[in-house]
């Protein structure tokens, strides 16, 4: 879905009333999140790392979509979301597990 709606030429693009860098921060909280619960990985930084590449390939892939450009600070907002997406999976872990001391 990131893929699709990141890729859309520019006059077909879906606009909501939200900032851009939240959108994309949201976005990559969730795949994040999901990737996280699926462990698609064997530990946080590379389902992290993973998901930050993610967003680096689409910025470079928007440069072939009409209309649209390849902006650094949305990969940075796309890698700051996953990071907090980290930050909830932990926690949601932490509460789900018996304490451990």
């Amino acid at each position: 879905m990131i893929a699709i709606l990141s890729l859309l030429p520019a006059q077909a693009a879906i606009t909501s009333s939200l900032w851009d860098k939240l959108e994309h921060g949201l976005a990559f909280f969730v795949l994040y999140a999901l990737m996280g619960l699926g462990r698609l990985a064997r530990t946080d930084l590379k389902i992290w790392l993973v998901a930050t590449g993610y967003g680096v390939v689409i910025e470079f892939a928007q440069l072939f979509s009409p209309g649209r450009y390849a902006d650094p600070f949305d990969a940075l907002a796309d890698a700051i979301g996953a990071f907090f997406g980290v930050v909830a999976i932990r926690l949601w872990r932490q509460r789900r597990s018996p304490n451990q001391s």
